[in-house]
C-alpha cells in the first residue's frame, strides 16, 4: 500500500553530506521507487536566510522542506527541545497530512516535534544512528579515549547544560525530557545489535526496539569488486581511512602508529595509506607528511564527492577502522565489503557486528596504539590472507541490500504500536531557574537507581500530564504554572522560602514543603511510596483551585 511517508532529519543534501544523510537521502529514494510517496523535512545552517523560515525544492526526485537554522541551534543545552520549531513542524504535517512520519538524526531540530506527529494521531518510528538519546556528546566517551561504561552517571560529563534563554538545567532534565518524547514513538530502529543493546542498557524500553540494518547499494560496488584483481597482492598493502581526521575517529592514535612505521622504515616497503577527508587533525597529518617527505608513501585525498568513491576503493587493498568511540554501523565499513574489500577495525561498537575477525578482516584493540601498529603489521605480512578476507566480506553482506530494508521497513510500518508494560512517571520541575537546593536535590538521588522522570514543566503537553505524580517548584515563577498543576490534581512539593505557597499547601492540605535538598528528596520519596496520599493531596489541590 502506497504512503505519504514524511522523513525528517537535522540536515540534508546537497548542503551537507555525512553518512547518516547518505543514508536518508538513499532511502527516501528507494521507498519513492517503490511507489511511495515521500517528503523530507530538514534544517539548513545557512545565516544567509531569515531564522526559522522555510524553503521548498526537489533535490533528485525528492521533495524538500528546509528549515533554516543557526549554529546556536546546536548549542549542547538548546538542542533538543525549541518550542518554534514545533510551532513550523505542526504546520507542515497540518498541510502535508502525511500518513506516517519517520525521524533520523534530529539533533539540532527539537524532539517536541514527536509529540506534534504523536498528538495528531500519526504513526512516528526513529532511527538511531548514534548515542545523542542518552549521551548528550553523541559519543559515549568521557574522555578523548575513555568509552562511558555507566549511562547514569552522566553528571561526571556535566552537571548542568545551559538551556533554551541561558536557563541552566541538570542534564537528567535533557535525558528524562528525551525518554518521554521516545515512548511516543511506534518503534525505534537501531542499524545495529550493538547499537540497540546499548540504548537498552540506558533505560530506553527494548519492546519499542527493532533491529534493522540500513542496507548498502552493493550492487554499486559490485564494479570494485569485479575490477579487483583476482591474484594475491603484491608490493605494499594498501590501507585506507576514509572519514572525519578527528580524534573521535582515532586520528591521533594512527597518526603515533604512522610514526613508528616511518621509524622502523616499513612506510612505503609494507605499507602505503589512503587518507581521505578532513578534520580537526588534518593538519598534523599534512604536517606529519611534508616533515618526512611521504608524498608517495600516504596519500592524502582531502575531502571527496561520494560519487568518487569507487575510485578510492580500487586502490584499496584493505580499509581501516580506528574509532575510539563505538560506532552503529559504519557506513564506509559496509561499502567496502560491498566492494568485496577487507576491514581492519577497532573491536567496539557496530564494528564487532559487522567484522568477523580473522574472516572478512582482523578486530583489534581500540584505543591502543601499540595495538594498532601490531595489527598492522600483522596484515601487512600475511598480504595472502586479503583476497580471502574480501571475497568472505562480499559474501556477508552482499544480500543486505537497499531494497531489503525498503521491504522490511514497510513490513514494521504495518505492526500496531506495542504497548508499554509500564508508562513512565513523571516529576515536573516548575520555575525558570533551578535554585542551588533544587540542583543540589538531584545529585540526592542515589546513582544508577530506579527514579521518576525530572521534566520541566513547561515542556509537557497536555496529554503529558496524565503521568505527572507531583509538580515541584525549582525556582521563581508565577502563580498561573502552580494553579495549571493544582487544576490538574497534582500534589505541590514548593520550597519553604516561599511562603505563599507554603500556605497554599498548610491550608490546603495539598503539598509538602522543603528547606535543604535532603527534604526536597525526602519529599519526592515520601509521596512516591504512597500513591493514595498523593492522589488525596491532588484532590484537595483541584478543590483548593476552584475556590481560588
Amino acid at each position: 500500500m502506497a504512503r505519504h511517508i514524511l522523513m525528517c532529519c537535522n540536515f540534508y543534501p546537497p548542503f551537507f553530506i555525512g553518512g547518516a544523510e547518505l543514508i536518508v537521502h538513499a532511502q527516501a529514494r528507494k521507498m519513492i521507487q517503490a511507489g511511495d510517496r515521500v517528503t523530507v523535512f530538514c534544517g539548513r545552517d545557512d545565516g544567509a536566510y531569515e531564522h526559522y523560515s522555510m524553503s521548498e525544492e526537489i533535490y533528485e526526485d525528492v521533495p524538500v522542506v528546509r528549515l533554516y537554522l543557526r549554529p546556536d541551534n546546536f548549542a549542547l543545552g538548546k538542542n533538543f527541545h525549541n518550542p518554534q520549531i514545533d510551532a513550523q513542524f505542526a504546520a507542515v504535517l497540518d498541510r502535508l497530512q502525511p500518513d506516517i512520519v519517520h525521524f533520523h538524526n534530529i539533533m539540532g531540530l527539537s524532539l517536541g516535534i514527536v509529540s506534534m506527529a504523536a498528538n495528531r494521531g500519526i504513526p512516528a518510528y526513529l532511527t538511531f544512528q548514534d548515542h545523542w538519546g542518552f549521551c548528550f556528546k553523541n559519543t559515549r566517551l568521557k574522555t578523548e579515549f575513555e568509552v562511558c561504561q555507566n549511562f547514569s552517571q552522566c553528571n561526571d560529563c556535566a552537571d548542568s547544560l545551559t538551556g533554551r534563554e541561558g536557563l541552566f538545567d541538570h542534564v537528567w532534565l535533557r535525558n528524562d525530557y528525551l525518554a518521554l518524547q521516545f515512548s511516543k514513538l511506534h518503534r525505534i530502529i537501531y542499524p545495529s545489535r550493538y547499537l540497540a543493546s546499548a540504548y537498552a542498557t540506558a533505560g530506553i524500553p527494548e519492546e519499542q526496539a527493532s533491529v534493522i540494518s540500513q542496507g548498502m547499494d552493493v550492487d554499486r560496488f559490485t564494479a570494485v569488486q569485479q575490477a579487483r584483481p583476482n591474484s594475491p597482492v603484491e608490493g605494499p598493502v594498501r590501507f585506507t581511512f576514509i572519514g572525519y581526521l578527528g580524534f573521535h575517529k582515532g586520528i591521533p592514535i594512527l597518526l603515533e602508529a604512522l610514526e613508528i612505521l616511518h621509524g622502523r622504515g616499513l612506510l612505503g616497503k609494507l605499507f602505503q595509506f589512503n587518507i581521505v577527508g578532513e578534520g580537526d587533525w588534518g593538519v598534523k597529518i599534512q604536517n606529519f607528511v611534508g616533515r618526512h617527505q611521504l608524498t608517495e608513501e600516504i596519500k592524502l585525498w582531502g575531502k571527496v564527492g561520494h560519487h568518487e568513491v569507487e575510485q578510492i576503493y580500487g586502490q584499496t587493498d584493505i580499509l581501516l577502522n580506528c574509532s575510539v568511540w563505538p560506532e552503529n554501523q559504519p557506513v564506509t565499513i559496509m561499502e567496502a565489503m560491498s566492494a568485496g574489500i577487507p576491514v581492519m577495525a577497532s573491536a567496539l561498537g557496530g564494528n564487532l557486528d559487522l567484522v568477523r575477525d580473522g574472516e572478512t578482516g582482523l578486530l583489534y584493540e581500540p584505543a591502543s596504539v601499540e595495538a594498532l601498529t601490531e595489527a598492522l603489521i600483522e596484515v601487512a605480512s600475511q598480504p595472502a590472507r586479503l583476497q580471502l578476507w574480501g571475497k568472505a566480506a562480499y559474501e556477508s553482506i552482499r544480500e543486505n541490500t537497499r531494497d531489503r530494508y525498503v521491504q522490511t521497513i514497510h513490513q514494521l510500518y504495518d505492526q500496531p504500536k506495542p504497548e508499554p508494560i509500564e508508562r513512565d512517571r513523571i516529576i515536573a520541575c516548575g520555575g525558570e531557574v533551578f535554585s542551588e537546593i533544587a540542583l543540589a536535590a538531584l545529585d540526592c538521588w542515589p546513582q544508577g537507581g530506579d527514579r521518576p522522570r525530572f521534566v520541566r514543566a513547561g515542556w509537557l503537553d497536555e496529554p503529558d500530564w496524565a503521568m505527572v505524580d507531583i509538580f515541584w517548584v525549582v525556582g521563581d515563577l508565577d502563580g498561573a504554572m502552580v494553579r495549571t498543576a493544582m487544576a490538574l490534581g497534582k500534589p505541590l512539593i514548593v520550597p519553604e522560602a516561599r511562603s505563599d505557597l507554603v500556605t497554599i499547601c498548610r491550608e490546603n492540605s495539598c503539598g509538602l514543603f522543603y528547606a535543604t535538598p535532603e527534604e526536597a528528596y525526602g519529599c519526592w520519596v515520601y509521596l512516591q511510596q504512597r500513591p493514595e496520599l498523593r492522589a488525596a493531596l491532588g484532590q484537595n489541590a483541584q478543590v483548593a483551585c476552584n475556590d481560588m
